[in-house]
């Protein structure tokens, strides 16, 4: 299973299989994998191109053909797993109100 998925996985409803996405805190900063009904990985962590930093995603959409990812522009700042830092006040998220959320489509291969 890959390591730091996230929440929201979605069910495929024709194949039973599970769509994720993992986020890194180094590149790869973020992939997505295809997990079959029996748990194991039919499709391993594939990058989606595109994040040059670690963003936060929150939520997915499974179609028929793609796999929708939301970017909502909240960065993790370099502190966030700095532990000393969460002593110090330290923004561990920022925002970028003057960028616009972002969809990225990612088709599926494999089983479909």
């Amino acid at each position: 299973m890959p390591s730091g998925i996230t929440a929201h996985p979605k069910i495929d409803p024709l194949t039973d299989e599970m769509a994720v996405f993992c986020q890194g805190l180094e590149p790869p900063w973020l992939t997505w994998s295809i997990i079959g009904p029996d748990g194991t990985v039919r499709r391993g962590p594939t990058v989606v191109a595109g994040v040059d930093e670690p963003m936060m995603v929150h939520d997915m959409a499974l179609t028929s053909r793609f796999l929708v990812l939301v970017f909502l522009v909240l960065v993790l700042a370099p502190a966030f797993f700095d532990l000393p830092a969460h002593g110090q006040r330290v923004r561990l998220v920022r925002a970028r109100p003057s960028e616009d959320a972002r969809l990225r489509t990612v088709a599926p291969v494999g089983t479909r």
